[in-house]
């Protein structure tokens, strides 16, 4: 931090503030849906994520699936 400008430290700082809000935001989130579960009727729908990934699936990003381009199955095919 202290080989930064004045800019970029102030830039730091407002991030720094921002990924802070985001944790507080998503525990109430999280906390307000666990109480919502504890407190409704066993005939509805659970609420709470049984997963991270179900929590937050801002963080887990998709997992990555090869395609095959069809033109190169079919010179494959050809080919064989």
């Amino acid at each position: 931090m202290y080989d930064m400008t004045l800019k970029e430290l102030s830039e730091t700082l407002e991030r720094r503030k921002k990924g802070l809000a985001y944790k507080l935001w998503k525990q109430a989130e999280l906390i307000t849906m666990g109480v919502a579960d504890l407190l409704k009727d066993k005939k509805s729908k659970d609420i709470f994520p049984k997963t991270p990934q179900e929590a937050c699936p801002e963080l887990y990003p998709p997992r990555p699936s090869l395609k095959i381009k069809t033109k190169l199955n079919k010179k494959y095919n050809e080919r064989s």
